[in-house]
């Protein structure tokens, strides 16, 4: 599974309402599934340079479509790349899986869907370079301030609508019908349907589209190749140490983390590095532990107790960040999780570090009021109609 774009910390402790939030992880990482839901968040485990553990918001969980397709009982068509919510498995249907979908038109909604698709067409993992891609169509412009019903069929029922825009927009026209017209509106998912409403051919305007790409992936696989494309620092500045995106502005002393070393929440471990990494040390406690914000690069980073003997001083040092700035890679606030509880004991002294630091006293050291959960209220879902076979191409 992946989680949907979202900058909030989104990896808790524990499923209960009020547990902290431990750490940040990227959309595109894709996440184990360890367990059922409880409360309304899932147990997931997390491989990487920094394993991790710990709970979702089930509502955040997303598929990558693998082909493009209609969603059954809805005006809504996907292209690979587009992201959906499994909601369950499909009722009399053991080849499909129950979904909720977003239709867009870049940052604009164009509707919330449920309906159902092939589970065969659907994976956390990005869809091949040769999945084709909706049919590009004809480029019609929709006149600012005009609305645009879609219909299941010509002279069919209403099925949804475009609503009138204070600007121009595009659609993508795949067919016409005796005065109708097969529209496609959106950057992905996308609205389909049959209208009449008087639209503007666009002449001499290729099949490429701000919205609408003729080839690979739809637009919504767009921030999988952005990640990519930024995940490697610039030799120009500080990043280009390998130091990961989350830490670079953040207060604290930077230090290098051994590998194998373990971050422990209370008396959980949350992570082990399988690698070497990084840490900003938040406060160092007397007992040989230090309160840190770790990762090992752009796909997570987690807050919680390290010991001191792991964190290793950074060759040739790169400046401390006093003082947070914000940048484009950096997290809107300095960090929202609540801290991690403070070791009450010291540690005993010996030659060779322990392999898993001792346990940690349930005794809270002040905590940091805790982001709440992602809220989610669904939009009223139009209800299924009968598919037409010739408005757009089927799931292969």
């Amino acid at each position: 599974m992946l989680l949907s774009a979202d900058d909030r910390p989104s990896l808790f402790i524990r499923p209960e309402p009020d547990a902290a939030l431990i750490g940040y992880v990227a959309e595109d990482v894709a996440l184990e599934l360890a367990g059922s839901i409880e409360q309304g968040r899932v147990p997931v485990r997390i491989e990487g340079a920094l394993r991790a553990r710990g709970y979702v918001a089930q509502e955040l969980l997303r598929l990558r479509v693998q082909r493009r397709g209609r969603v059954r009982g809805t005006p809504v068509y996907l292209g690979p790349g587009d992201r959906v919510r499994v909601l369950g498995n499909e009722p009399g249907a053991p080849d499909r899986l129950r979904v909720e979908v977003i239709a867009r038109m870049g940052p604009r909604v164009l509707g919330r869907y449920e309906g159902s698709f092939p589970s065969v067409g659907l994976a956390a993992r990005a869809p091949e370079a040769s999945a084709e891609a909706p049919d590009p169509g004809i480029a019609y412009q929709v006149p600012a301030g005009l609305e645009v019903p879609l219909f299941e069929l010509p002279g069919g029922p209403l099925v949804a609508q475009l609503s009138a825009q204070p600007v121009l927009s595009e659609v993508r026209v795949i067919s016409e019908q005796e005065g109708w017209l097969a529209v496609r509106a959106g950057s992905g998912p996308f609205l389909i349907g049959w209208t009449q409403v008087a639209l503007h051919k666009v002449e001499g305007v290729a099949a490429a589209s701000l919205f609408l790409p003729t080839a690979g992936p739809s637009t919504s696989a767009a921030p999988a190749a952005a990640t990519e494309a930024t995940s490697s620092p610039s030799p120009a500045d500080a990043n280009s140490r390998g130091v990961p995106a989350r830490l670079i502005n953040e207060p604290g002393q930077l230090r290098r983390v051994a590998a194998h070393s373990k971050v422990v929440f209370g008396e959980q471990v949350i992570g082990v590095f399988k690698t070497e990494g990084w840490a900003r040390v938040i406060h160092t406690y007397d007992s040989g532990f230090a309160d840190v914000f770790a990762a090992a690069d752009n796909r997570l980073a987690i807050r919680g107790l390290m010991r001191t003997s792991d964190l290793l001083p950074v060759q040739a040092a790169m400046p401390e960040a006093a003082t947070p700035m914000l940048t484009e890679g950096a997290p809107a606030q300095v960090w929202q999780p609540a801290a991690p509880t403070a070791p009450a004991s010291e540690p005993v002294a010996q030659d060779v570090p322990p392999t898993a630091p001792p346990p940690v006293s349930p005794t809270p050291a002040p905590e940091l009021a805790p982001a709440p959960a992602p809220s989610f209220v669904p939009a009223p879902v139009i209800a299924p109609v009968p598919l037409p076979e010739t408005l757009a191409p089927t799931t292969r």
